[in-house]
């Protein structure tokens, strides 16, 4: 289930930061990867939740934006693609950075609307098998 699946990923996670101290130059040539500063040595992809611990409060939130997915124009990543979540009031919002050269987007917006339907579920039967 979700449910079992995500307890065995937060355990992992937090027995790792036992190694955090881990020097990434070495990882990667342990690893035995290339250090190109272009690009991210490990992972293409990359999934960010902004929690400082505290929700931003007192923003107003545009009711025909939620749910909806927009441009924002161009912007610069090391990865192929970057998911960002954000805590604002009572709602997650989610911000999808991707390289033209790997993914168009309608497959971007594809992804999206499957993840929140994902979500959708998860939050209805979280005991339901992967």
């Amino acid at each position: 289930s979700f449910d079992t699946f995500y307890r065995k990923i937060k355990d992992n996670t937090l027995k790792s930061y036992g190694h955090q101290e881990y020097p990434f130059d070495r990882l990667i040539d342990d690893l035995g990867g290339k250090n190109d500063r272009s690009r991210s040595a490990i992972f293409d992809i990359v999934l960010v939740l902004q929690n400082t611990g505290e929700k931003i409060r007192n923003i107003e939130i545009q009711k025909d934006k939620i749910n909806t997915i927009e441009s924002t124009g161009v912007v610069s990543s090391k990865f192929d693609l970057e998911v960002l979540f954000q805590e604002v009031n009572d709602h997650l919002f989610l911000k999808v950075n991707y390289n033209t050269d790997v993914y168009d987007g309608d497959m971007v917006e594809g992804l999206m609307s499957h993840f929140k339907e994902l979500l959708s579920s998860l939050l209805v039967s979280p005991d339901l098998p992967i």
